[in-house]
């Protein structure tokens, strides 16, 4: 179970392993997975409930936890946009029996190139994915089971422990960009602007606004050189790869499809100026003023 507005490799991982895919809507305020619509989703052949830490916000991990426990289910976090977001007072990624990075570079820690990581308090599961990542072999050409290659470079791992160092302060850069961008654009034509969960502290991966002129306001950014872009244009179950077995679900997640094509990502990194942040405002503002 999983949301219907995510990425897709939240979805191909499971399906890679032959697992059916159940999509959950989602909250209209925070983009995250309504944790109330889960149990409706739960048969009995469910085994693991994933939710994302869309946006770079903490999805209701004490909500999904309680219904994980009762139907005797796993957790595995999607933590590929949260790399250091708070559910309460945990970090996310750290809650479930699983959890998983992403460090694409344009991610909040972003290596030179791709990688990833998961992390487990499962010392089994730990040792079973340490074999796995290098063909299955727990020690050298000695192979336990039949594994695949992937291993992170060293240069890559080099590249993310000095990046590191510098995530809390990128992501309260993120966080002061994400409350300038909410002060000024409040108001401003038909945007609905987005809000950061209770009980979290989002590290703003993206700033995802919504609007009826999305298409328009998006040629308008990116005509007058501002980078704006679409996080993301279908949900799962309209992807042309899983729409012969996810057809059933069209018109039954409404958040997801009303929000797709409303949503546009404004510009945020941490080495965003002053001057920078003014000229997305501008920009946007002048798009409504016209």
């Amino acid at each position: 179970i999983t949301q219907a507005n995510t990425f897709i490799a939240t979805c191909l991982g499971a399906t890679t392993l032959g697992a059916n895919i159940k999509l959950v809507d989602v909250e209209p305020a925070t983009g995250q997975i309504d944790a109330s619509k889960i149990e409706a989703a739960i048969t009995p052949k469910t085994k693991i409930i994933v939710p994302v830490h869309l946006y770079g916000h903490a999805a209701n991990m004490e909500a999904i936890l309680a219904i994980a426990k009762k139907h005797n289910l796993k957790v595995v976090e999607d933590a590929s946009q949260g790399h250091g977001a708070y559910f309460k007072d945990k970090r996310v990624g750290s809650f479930g029996d699983a959890g998983c990075f992403s460090f694409y570079p344009g991610k909040n820690l972003g290596a030179f190139g791709d990688g990833g990581a998961l992390v487990t308090n499962d010392d089994a599961l730990a040792a079973s994915i340490r074999a796995w990542r290098a063909w299955g072999a727990a020690k050298k050409y000695h192979h336990t089971e039949k594994g695949g290659n992937s291993r992170l470079d060293t240069i890559q791992a080099a590249v993310l422990l000095c990046k590191l160092r510098k995530l809390d302060a990128g992501n309260a850069k993120r966080r002061e960009i994400a409350t300038k961008y909410v002060a000024a654009l409040e108001g401003v034509g038909d945007l609905s602007l987005p809000k950061s969960p209770p009980n979290t502290e989002s590290v703003w991966h993206l700033f995802v606004i919504t609007t009826d002129k999305r298409d328009e306001l998006l040629k308008h950014l990116n005509d007058n050189k501002v980078g704006a872009g679409i996080h993301y244009p279908l949900p799962i179950h309209k992807q042309e790869c899983y729409k012969q077995e996810l057809s059933s679900l069209v018109g039954t997640l409404p958040q997801a499809e009303a929000e797709a094509p409303r949503m546009l990502s404004l510009p945020v990194y941490p080495e965003m100026t002053s001057v920078q942040q003014d000229r997305v405002i501008e920009q946007v503002k002048a798009f409504f003023e016209k």
